[in-house]
């Protein structure tokens, strides 16, 4: 049995895993394997990490933009 089978079996069939959380369960084992058939060594964490690059550059992206408008605020307020 594979890996992902043995933690499938043992989420799913596990009495102290509630029964409205083990569809979730069974989802996030199902991206973790298709990550890994993708990326063999790091699965679905070298994902996490592009999505968080991605989301700290549109974090920045906002802080410009949000100082952008203050300045223009300002300008407008006296000109």
């Amino acid at each position: 049995m594979s890996e992902t089978h043995c933690l499938t079996y043992l989420l799913l069939d596990d009495q102290r895993l509630p029964t409205h959380l083990r569809a979730e369960a069974a989802d996030s084992l199902y991206f973790e394997a298709q990550c890994r058939l993708e990326d063999r060594v790091y699965g679905c964490v070298g994902l996490i990490f592009l999505l968080q690059q991605q989301i700290h550059a549109a974090e920045g992206q906002l802080i410009k933009t949000q100082a952008e408008i203050a300045v223009m605020k300002s300008q407008a307020q006296h000109p």
